[in-house]
């Protein structure tokens, strides 16, 4: 208002208008000018605490000269009106959303060969996400007067559009890439607002599965005793106007037992010999194009081709830091120092692929690198038997970034995979920024050793033979017995589930003249013993003997019958396999006096 640096704003609210920056596109200016057409007044301002109908603006002058303002935008409605005009030029007005999902908005209507009056904009807007901006240039189209043709810029209003405005929410708990047993609980917590109400309920959601609301200022819940998965967490706020937000997704993994993984990232070498390294497989990718794709010849293939994570199409790398080499590939045979790979820009775009798991060690090397961005490496086993791998520390803010993962894994059974992405968590720069994918190895892992057991306090006690032992937690111990060593004919006791605590065993033995014991330790294939099955509402119906019990998933329920037990001859009835519901069996015993039944589970 004073002068052409004079800047007067609402007082007692947060900021929103930016600074204005002029002059852009070149020029000369910003300059005061002191007739605008319009006069403008305010009681509310800093620092002028009020103006009455000043005429002052400013301008700039050359042939692309011109002004511009960013305001910060969101998924709430609002109104921005902008105060121009234009002096022997025609003005080029154009608006545009940071996330782009809205057309630029432009107008060429403002044009006058000499002096004229100006005009207001008035711009409706909403982002589809938080943290986006509105940016708003004025700038010359056209000079009708080489001289001193400029276009001018008076004032901005920003306000809330009239109408009930969505919320907003953000998952807050659990952090992205967090880990989870099956016995865990869960906590999701989230932060709501309404602009112009109150919040009715935030809903949380594991994919389109609703897992609970809050209703209170306290938007928190409880996820407990989760299924073994990857999971994607959001919450959903709603106003009292029935309008609906959901907040960007929370990804977790939750794990069983049985399986093992680990994983270190460390700096990559100059030269890596993929024949040498890929004693199971190897994989290279960009040799010769984007499409580029050579793995180890001669043996099946284990590391699987990429899938892309995203939209965005593959590009070829040819500035890698470490060179590739191999004598034994295919389609390319051979290749030397090879510094290939590929890229994909845009945020969340990356890989994933998948090598075969067994309960057998493994140890899985990935080449990656991003480029002003920091990458996100997720690493889970199909049958979620042991906790995730997840790292964010190959990053950079301006150039290139190289690490080599390193993934030993092996699984609770057999016929499992490893999942492996890497993908964009953020990018610096939008336009460039990347991750890239260069190569990938397959070696067996150092075999497992066995734990070291001792039975401890072994001793007779009122008939009954007791011993104990420490077990480890993801074992299986098997106890046997035998009462002779020529020959020897070992017997199962008692199975048990390692859970790192010491256990008991007893054995009312029929007075042996000796007997032995051993205990077998293997990797744990189940997660828990078989839950007892209890035979619900036996009885006679229309000549058939009827009972029920309820199926364990997962598992597969023997139904087995005997006419004597002495001696007992088990005769299986029928196979159940377990999906959580109860099961009708019905069996006609024909002539038999008496019939046993027993169900096993697997």
């Amino acid at each position: 208002m004073n002068t052409e640096y004079g800047f007067d704003r609402k007082a007692s609210v947060p900021a929103r208008i930016g600074t204005l920056i002029a002059p852009v596109g070149g020029g000369e200016g910003p300059y005061q000018y002191g007739d605008n057409y319009n006069g403008y007044s305010w009681t509310d301002g800093t620092p002028n605490t009020f103006a009455t109908n000043t005429t002052t603006g400013l301008y700039v002058v050359g042939s692309h000269a011109g002004f511009q303002l960013t305001i910060p935008a969101d998924t709430v409605l609002r109104r921005l009106k902008v105060y121009v005009g234009a002096y022997g030029a025609q003005g080029q007005f154009d608006a545009a959303l940071s996330d782009k999902n809205a057309p630029t908005y432009s107008d060429l209507s403002i044009d006058n060969q000499t002096n004229g009056p100006g005009g207001v904009y008035t711009l409706d807007f909403a982002a589809d996400s938080a943290d986006q901006s509105l940016t708003v240039t004025y700038a010359v189209k056209k000079q009708h007067d080489n001289r001193t043709g400029n276009v001018t810029w008076q004032a901005a209003a920003l306000s809330y559009v009239v109408s009930n405005n969505p919320p907003t929410a953000t998952l807050i708990s659990p952090p992205n890439n967090a880990t989870f047993s099956t016995s865990a609980n869960v906590p999701l917590a989230a932060l709501a607002s309404d602009t112009d109400g109150t919040i009715a309920k935030v809903e949380f959601f594991q994919g389109s599965q609703k897992l609970g609301e809050a209703t209170n200022g306290d938007y928190t819940i409880v996820w407990s005793n989760p299924p073994p998965g990857d999971f994607l967490l959001t919450a959903v706020a709603t106003d009292d106007g029935g309008l609906s937000y959901s907040s960007k997704p929370v990804e977790i993994f939750v794990n069983s037992v049985g399986g093992t993984l680990s994983g270190s990232v460390s700096n990559v070498p100059a030269a890596v010999d993929l024949t040498a390294e890929g004693i199971l497989d190897w994989a290279h990718w960009g040799a010769a194009s984007s499409d580029s794709f050579d793995h180890k010849a001669g043996v099946q293939q284990q590391i699987s081709n990429f899938k892309n994570q995203g939209t965005q199409t593959p590009q070829q790398l040819s500035t890698y830091l470490t060179g590739f080499s191999w004598t034994d590939g295919i389609p390319t045979t051979s290749a030397s120092a090879t510094p290939t790979g590929v890229y994909l820009n845009g945020t969340g775009s990356g890989f994933e692929l998948t090598v075969p798991a067994t309960s057998s060690a493994r140890v899985l090397k990935l080449y990656v690198g991003v480029y002003a961005g920091q990458g996100n490496l997720q690493a889970f086993l199909s049958d979620f038997s042991a906790p995730a791998f997840t790292d964010s520390s190959v990053r950079s803010l301006y150039g290139n970034a190289y690490g080599v993962y390193t993934l030993n894994f092996s699984a609770a059974a057999s016929n499992q995979d490893l999942h492996v992405r890497f993908t964009s968590q953020a990018l610096y720069d939008l336009t460039y920024g990347s991750v890239s994918l260069e190569a990938a190895s397959l070696t067996d892992g150092p075999p497992v050793l066995p734990p070291q057991l001792r039975l401890l306090n072994a001793g007779w006690c009122n008939g009954v033979f007791t011993f104990c032992f420490d077990t480890q937690t993801n074992r299986l111990y098997t106890v046997e017995y035998t009462d002779s060593l020529a020959p020897v004919c070992w017997q199962a006791l008692t199975n048990v589930l390692g859970d790192g605590t010491r256990v008991w065993i007893r054995d009312a033995a029929l007075n042996p003249v000796q007997r032995l014991y051993r205990v077998r330790a293997e990797p744990a294939t189940v997660s828990a013993p078989p839950q007892p099955v209890t035979l619900l509402g036996p009885g006679w119906t229309n000549g058939l003997f009827m009972f029920s019990f309820v199926t364990e998933s997962n598992r597969t329920h023997v139904v087995e019958y005997t006419d004597s037990l002495r001696p007992a001859m088990w005769h299986v009835l029928s196979t159940i396999p377990g999906d959580g519901t109860t099961t009708v069996i019905s069996n006609s015993p024909a002539a038999s006096r008496q019939r046993y039944y027993r169900v096993q589970t697997q």
